[in-house]
This record gives C-alpha cells, sequence and structure tokens, in this order.
C-alpha cells in the first residue's frame, strides 16, 4: 500500500492571515474584469464597482467557491474531445474560513 505524505508549511494562524489579506484586498482594492458578462453577473450578485474595479465582498467568494467544481479538466481551447487523453486533471480541496 502506498504512503501519503502530508507537508503542513503553514500554520493554521498563518493560512488565517493569508486568508484575512485576501478577502480585504478583494473587497478594498477589487479586481479588474476585462469580460462585461462576468462583470455584470458579479455585480448582480453582490459585487461593488467603481470606474476601474469590482469589490467583491467575502460571502460572495464564499458562494463561488462553494458552488465551483472540486474537479475539472485543464484543456486549450483548440483541443478536442478526441484529445481529452491530453487534458490535464485538476483537484484539489479549497478551504474557506
Amino acid at each position: 500500500m502506498p504512503l501519503k505524505k502530508t507537508i503542513k508549511a503553514l500554520s493554521e494562524s498563518e493560512i488565517n492571515q493569508i486568508l484575512t489579506a485576501a478577502y480585504d484586498i478583494n473587497e478594498k482594492i477589487g479586481i479588474s474584469v476585462e469580460s462585461k458578462k462576468l462583470g455584470d453577473l458579479l455585480v448582480k450578485n453582490g459585487a461593488g464597482e467603481d470606474k476601474v474595479r469590482l469589490k467583491l465582498p467575502g460571502d460572495l467568494i464564499k458562494r463561488c467557491v462553494e458552488k465551483s467544481p472540486r474537479s475539472f479538466f485543464s484543456m486549450t481551447e483548440h483541443q478536442t474531445d478526441t484529445l481529452l487523453k491530453r487534458a490535464v486533471p485538476i483537484s484539489g480541496q479549497c478551504r474557506m474560513p
């Protein structure tokens, strides 16, 4: 039976500091969104907007993460179903406080 090793690089306190800073940046500084369709969808679901950026409140980020798939395949736009064997599987866990 193969052994699984887990490396814990950050303490819980350090993880929480990073998450708090990320929430603050998204809510206070915001993000630039080039897609009007995505921008409109984010505003409709609670993002604030100014002339340059969208401000993402923490609850919106948490709802988006909760609804996102836990795994998916990464492919270029030029790949077809016949090339699915070259798609890269992406999976993992995202922990939200």
